[in-house]
């Protein structure tokens, strides 16, 4: 009976220790899989932190430019998440070219500071997506201190791809800030009015981007606008909108306020 009672409780321990060792090993797995699933730097986790606390934080409140086209038919346009200070946290720059590629860009700031983007540029090649995704870290002087790349194509998930590093490369916020800005060549300039899909719509940018919004009816400004286009056109506008999309699916940027800049 004792040495039952023993054999029993030798089988016990070498089973709880399998199973102890198991989700040991697991876990050791899982632990090296994720530390594969971010750059090869020193100071990764640092950085990959900041970036999981802006994009994870509730507080932060949403704001989108205008999408504006360019003269060759590219799209463009930003979508920026601002905390309470009204300072950018992040920006998203979307740009659409008329092949269809796709690049996003996400520009991560503490402070004013920028201290990461992440860049994935998309690629349709005969029905198959082609992905790469750069992700580069900067120090307080705004200088690259590390760049790493990763690529996947078809049905693949790049998030579950591994970095290896890559040439330093720096990707730079300023055209972003211009277009969530309505600045410099993307200042929302008149250019007149046009008509289609039975809407009016306030054509507003310069010689290099456009956009246009719907405007519901013409009075007070865009009455003035209107009844002396030639008088204002390339004036400076400032520009409130909303997207608007109808139950057949087209959308627009509908005019929620407009002032003449002097």
């Amino acid at each position: 009976m004792n040495r039952l009672l023993v054999a029993i409780c030798s089988i016990s321990l070498i089973l709880s220790a399998c199973k102890d060792d198991v989700p040991t090993t697991k876990k050791t797995e899982h632990r090296e899989r994720l530390d594969q699933l971010i750059p090869a730097y020193s100071e990764a986790k640092s950085y990959e932190n900041q970036i999981q606390s802006i994009d994870s934080d509730k507080n932060l409140f949403e704001a989108k430019s205008l999408s504006y086209i360019d003269n060759d038919g590219n799209l463009e346009s930003v979508t920026a998440m601002i905390d309470s200070t009204y300072q950018f946290s992040k920006l998203v720059h979307y740009l659409t070219e008329t092949d269809g590629r796709q690049v996003e860009t996400h520009f991560y700031f503490k402070g004013s500071q920028l201290f990461s983007s992440v860049q994935t540029i998309k690629r349709f090649l005969q029905n198959t997506t082609f992905l790469r995704e750069v992700k580069t870290y900067y120090d307080s002087e705004n200088v690259v201190v590390y760049t790493a790349e990763r690529k996947a194509s078809g049905e693949n998930d790049i998030s579950k791809s591994s970095y290896s590093e890559a040439k330093k490369r720096i990707h730079d916020p300023r055209k972003a800030l211009d277009i969530i800005n309505q600045n410099d060549k993307f200042q929302t300039n008149f250019l007149g009015f046009n008509e289609a899909r039975d809407k009016i719509f306030l054509i507003i940018g310069t010689d290099f981007y456009n956009s246009s919004v719907v405007v519901p009816f013409f009075q007070g400004i865009l009455k003035t606008l209107k009844n002396n286009e030639s008088k204002y056109l390339n004036k400076p506008l400032k520009i409130e909108f909303k997207e608007v999309t109808e139950l057949d699916g087209f959308s627009y940027q509908a005019l929620l306020d407009i002032k003449l800049v002097e």
